[in-house]
């Protein structure tokens, strides 16, 4: 997005933070976790963790991170939530061939598209 490379991304789950989103059923987060190495090492440099932030983050602190991250960039409009990916097969040879792509979301029909 910063070098104006277009993007589409897929998240299984409603919203952004993985498996740091204790939300996600895929999520193996536990209650008690938290990071294990500091912020400081964590945080991407053009958006550092606030400043109350632990030094060593729990899941709910990483949670807001990526939260407060994807609405700052304004990632979520560039993703698609509750859509598995099913299949990603290279269409074309060479150093940047299409991508064929197939998902389902919502439990919907499989769909296909290329995306460089």
């Amino acid at each position: 997005q910063k070098l104006g490379v277009p993007f589409q991304g897929f998240e299984a789950h409603t919203d952004v933070g993985g498996l740091w989103n204790i939300d996600n059923p895929r999520s193996t987060v536990y209650e008690s976790a938290h990071l294990i190495s500091s912020k400081h090492t964590t945080e991407f440099t053009e958006f550092p963790m606030r400043p109350e932030v632990a030094d060593y983050p729990s899941h709910r602190d990483m949670r807001q991170y990526f939260f407060d991250f994807a609405e700052h960039f304004g990632l979520r409009q560039h993703y698609w939530f509750g859509t598995r990916v099913l299949r990603v097969e290279p269409v074309g040879e060479g150093a940047a061939p299409l991508w064929r792509v197939m998902w389902m979301q919502h439990g919907g029909p499989a769909q296909t598209a290329e995306f460089k």
